[in-house]
C-alpha cells in the first residue's frame, strides 16, 4: 500500500528484503504497521458483511422452508375435514350399524 503511495511520488522504496528485519523503528516502519492494521480491518470488515449477509439468506430460506411446510398441513388438514364432512352428508353411518343407531332407523 505504501510503496505505491511512494512510487506515485517519485520516492522508490530501496528494500530488497533487509529493511523487514530493521533494529530501528523508524516513520517507515509505523507506516507500514498502519497499512497492515488497516487491511486488517478491511479484511474483518468484508468477513462481517459476507457472514452477515449469508444468515439472512439462511434466515429467508428457512423462512419460505418452514411457511411452506405450514401451508402443506393446513392444505392437508382442509383435504381431511372436506373428506370427513362429505362421508357424513353422503349418508356414511358413523356407529357401523347400517341402521342408524339402536332402533334399527328409529330414532328413540
Amino acid at each position: 500500500l505504501w510503496n505505491a503511495l511512494r512510487r506515485a511520488v517519485g520516492r522508490q522504496a530501496m528494500c530488497r528484503g533487509e529493511c523487514v528485519l530493521s533494529q530501528e523503528y523508524n516513520v517507515g516502519a509505523a507506516l507500514d504497521d498502519v497499512a497492515w492494521s488497516v487491511y486488517a480491518l478491511d479484511v474483518m470488515v468484508w468477513a462481517y458483511l459476507f457472514c452477515t449477509t449469508m444468515y439472512v439468506v439462511a434466515i429467508f430460506i428457512w423462512s419460505v422452508v418452514l411457511w411452506s411446510i405450514v401451508i402443506v398441513v393446513a392444505m392437508c388438514t382442509c383435504l381431511v375435514g372436506f373428506c370427513a364432512a362429505c362421508g357424513e352428508a353422503a349418508g356414511g353411518d358413523c356407529c357401523g350399524g347400517g341402521g342408524g343407531g339402536a332402533g334399527g332407523g328409529e330414532v328413540i
